[in-house]
């Protein structure tokens, strides 16, 4: 493989460091383009003789980084899709046998109908080192939950923004242009809103007159149009285009290829969706296009993880309040090491509207770049951005206006079921109280306010004092949410979502010292998982688990008994030829308890000969065939009864010395 990039290097030595401590699960979180997946294949070339379990979130993702290897490393690898983890049949389960456990996107590992599968493949294999890496660690639709913290005792290798990569030199800094597509539907919609409204006829006409004003001075423009001639500059560009489902695409598609031959470049779309039987091929043939002209992906619900090439720059027409998709879709612009200035269109403002706009990227940036400066400021130097002007690169168009003077028109006008002394006091409160505000509004429910706040376009402000924001980062990694006494004025919720937008990991609590393991071996079969409160920075998830790791159980619980010696010795005997079947003769043992514990002993389960007993079945009758020349026999009529591709024949073929 390629040489990895310094501070790719020193990530995977950290990973390595971390291994060798004892440390099972390791996370790295780096934004996308910073090649994560290297490491992956660094860590897989490094251990030849291991076995490997890749879990990503999609098939296209796991192909891209099977082209990464050669068909000898394949062999001890097992790929799959999270998706499919929770109805993985035992048996499969079972065979995996991994050393290692890659979870790319880790994220996802935390999703409501995907986690089950996660907990019962590391509960199955408690002794395989666990990698886990993520451009977005946080949930931040999900109460902020976050994956290095629940899933990996936040040992982190790395923790790097995107904001941090670009303005380290790691990747390139890209051209934000910001504006808007859609204010001819924002039109109608907003003069709807007006005659439907509240206010006199005297006021519904002045408003609509603004709204008129507005539409008059975006239609001297000719819109996007001009924004991509202004900013384009070869004609070549390979552009990935965000949609929001396939109606939209198919809406979209001739506007899209007006807006590009208007501005005077040739187009060529292709389109990569589940509902085209084609989109492997089109994907492959958009990355091999090399003629003159825009190339164009369209995409929805694909491409918006783990696929890189050559791609100069994304068009968002898909409207998201989260941060992590916001992410994704802008991290198909970057990739380490890339020349040109890659270029973003965020053609809905969404980097206005997602559910928290001190994260989207050109913020993110902004601020990133004042803490630098602070940084500096107090080793009395001076910090420098490398690149000339970040506002010559984070460019608000001028049809953003449309978007603030839309809002301000929305919140003039008085609804049904609000009073105009409701709306004044949600426009004082909200943006410091937030949902706090319902206690000024008699009668108004959550779900009310957060709907009007919407419309009025409402942002709670960012209460922290610079004295707060201290204190949350000197003590939150030691006592998580734990310290409201330290700020009163912040909720846990509010601590939590908060040490999330500053990257705040908790203090690493996952290794036990041989002093807290006799703790629990002493007072866990007495106390349970109350025994936490006798250990130091130890949760009750991780006293329970490593209880099970040592093989003690509790009093206190009714589902679990410790393993007698006779047991082990059944489970020795039997497991290796019946596999979890030997729960039968064990009636005090669960299948999964079964399956553990056999795991924990280091006893595998024998491998069947699935053509022993027809091969003397075939000698019986007197065939002349030899045992190799019937499993042949037996492997051509399986792939022409499955109608196996060629390539699987090929590999099963190989897997028989064929």
């Amino acid at each position: 493989m390629e040489q990895l990039h310094v501070h790719n290097q020193k990530t995977y030595e950290k990973i390595c460091y971390m291994y060798n401590e004892g440390m099972q699960r390791v996370a790295v979180v780096q934004p996308t383009g910073s090649g994560k997946s290297f490491l992956m294949e660094k860590l897989i070339e490094d251990n030849s003789n291991s076995r490997f379990f890749v879990l990503s979130t999609s098939h296209k993702i796991n192909n891209q980084f099977k082209e990464m290897l050669d068909e000898e490393t394949l062999k001890r690898i097992d790929f799959n899709i999270y998706c499919n983890l929770p109805n993985m049949n035992q048996e499969v389960m079972e065979a995996l046998q991994p050393d290692y456990i890659l979870l790319d996107e880790m994220h996802r590992a935390l999703a409501k109908e995907w986690n089950k599968g996660i907990i019962n493949l590391l509960g199955m294999y408690k002794n395989a080192k666990v990698l886990g890496l993520s451009a977005t660690p946080i949930r931040y639709l999900d109460k902020c939950r976050n994956v290095v913290e629940e899933l990996f005792d936040n040992n982190l290798a790395c923790n790097m923004s995107l904001s941090e990569a670009v303005l380290d030199g790691i990747l390139p800094m890209a051209r934000y242009v910001c504006g808007v597509y859609s204010y001819e539907k924002d039109t109608d919609s907003i003069n709807k809103k007006i005659e439907k409204s509240l206010n006199s006829d005297e006021e519904k006409k002045e408003l609509l007159k603004q709204v008129k004003a507005l539409k008059e001075n975006l239609d001297k423009g000719k819109g996007v149009s001009d924004i991509f001639r202004k900013y384009i500059v070869s004609g070549n560009e390979k552009f990935v285009v965000f949609l929001k489902d396939t109606t939209h695409l198919k809406k979209m598609k001739p506007v899209i290829e007006k807006w590009f031959i208007d501005a005077g470049f040739s187009v060529r779309m292709y389109e990569v969706h589940s509902k085209n039987i084609d989109k492997d091929k089109e994907f492959q043939e958009f990355k091999e296009d090399t003629a003159e002209g825009i190339k164009l992906c369209l995409s929805v619900n694909m491409i918006a993880e783990g696929i890189h090439g050559d791609i100069d720059g994304v068009i968002m027409l898909r409207e998201t309040i989260s941060p992590n998709l916001y992410f994704q879709m802008i991290g198909r612009a970057f990739a380490c090491g890339k020349k040109t200035i890659p270029l973003i269109f965020d053609l809905v403002a969404n980097s206005q509207f997602i559910s928290d706009v001190n994260i989207s990227f050109p913020n993110e940036l902004r601020e990133e770049i004042e803490r630098r400066k602070k940084e500096s400021g107090k080793r009395n130097k001076d910090y420098e951005v490398e690149f000339n002007n970040v506002d010559e690169f984070m460019v608000m168009d001028q049809f953003m206006d449309v978007v603030s003077g839309f809002r301000e028109i929305e919140g003039k006008l008085v609804c049904k079921g609000w009073t105009e002394e409701e709306i004044e006091i949600l426009k004082k409160y909200y943006p410091t109280e937030g949902k706090k505000v319902e206690s000024r509004l008699n009668g108004k429910t959550i779900v009310a306010i957060q709907s009007m706040v919407s419309r009025l376009g409402i942002k709670k402000i960012d209460t922290w004092t610079d004295e707060e924001i201290e204190i949350l980062k000197k003590y939150y990694p030691k006592y998580s949410y734990n310290i409201t006494e330290l700020i009163p004025n912040k909720s846990k919720e509010a601590i939590e979502s908060k040490a999330g937008r500053l990257r705040l990991f908790l203090e690493k609590r996952g290794i036990f010292t041989d002093e807290e393991d006799e703790l629990i071996k002493e007072y866990y079969p007495k106390e349970g998982n109350s025994v936490y409160k006798r250990l130091d920075n130890k949760t009750k998830v991780q006293c329970s688990q490593r209880a099970k790791y040592l093989g003690i159980s509790s009093s206190l619980s009714s589902t679990y008994t410790a393993w007698t010696d006779e047991e082990d010795k059944i489970l020795r005997d039997k497991y290796p030829t019946i596999g979890n079947k030997v729960a039968i003769i064990l009636n005090k043992k669960t299948k999964a308890a079964c399956i553990a514990r056999a795991n924990r002993l280091g006893i595998r389960k024998k491998q069947k000969n699935k053509y022993k007993y027809v091969y003397k079945i075939n000698i019986l009758f007197g065939l002349i065939l030899t045992e190799k020349e019937y499993i042949l026999a037996l492997l051509m009529m399986k792939m022409k009864r499955e109608k196996l591709p060629w390539k699987k024949q090929e590999n099963m073929a190989r897997q028989f010395n064929f």
